[in-house]
Order: structure tokens, then C-alpha cells, then sequence
């Protein structure tokens, strides 16, 4: 029953795992698309062959969950015009 336990708690991590390298992804990738002008489907394109679960510029990136990853970064975009002056106005008022 303990080891069945342990099972699942590893089943948990590695999901964990796989969605916070997501997320990791997808603020890397929301900022490639600001900085360079990519497109989504660039994007996507990009990141699902060369970054989730790569190796760029010698780092390892863990694997990720690219469902996830993708909803995280197409909500971003969609949500973008709500979103941005929201941000804008919590960096005005300063971090604390």
C-alpha cells in the first residue's frame, strides 16, 4: 500500500514537473514573441521541436506538458488586451 502510495505521489511530480516547465516555457515564449514579432503558430512551431524537453545553448530543458503549455500561451495572447493595462498599472504603483 506504501509503495503504491509513492507511486502516485511521483505521478504527481513529474505532472508538476511537466507544467511548471510548461509555464517556464510559455513566459519564454510570450517574450520571443514580443521581442522578435513571431507569430503564435511560429511559436508553437518552434517550441515543440526545438525547446520542450531540448537542449538549447547547452542547457536541458525538462520535458513539458505542450497542451498545457500551448492554452497557457493562446489565453495570454487572446486575453492580451485586458491584460496588458493591468500590468502596466501594477508596475506603475511599484512592486512591494
Amino acid at each position: 500500500m506504501a509503495e503504491n502510495k509513492k507511486n502516485q505521489d511521483k505521478g504527481k511530480d513529474k505532472k508538476a514537473n511537466r507544467r511548471g516547465a510548461a509555464r517556464l516555457a510559455a513566459v519564454q515564449a510570450l517574450y520571443q514573441m514580443d521581442i522578435a514579432g513571431a507569430g503564435i503558430n511560429d511559436i508553437f512551431a518552434e517550441f515543440e521541436s526545438h525547446w520542450l524537453g531540448g537542449e538549447v545553448e547547452g542547457d536541458k530543458y525538462l520535458p513539458a506538458e505542450a497542451a498545457f503549455f500551448k492554452d497557457v500561451v493562446a489565453g495570454v495572447v487572446r486575453d492580451q488586451a485586458r491584460l496588458d493595462p493591468l500590468i502596466d498599472d501594477a508596475l506603475s504603483k511599484g512592486c512591494r
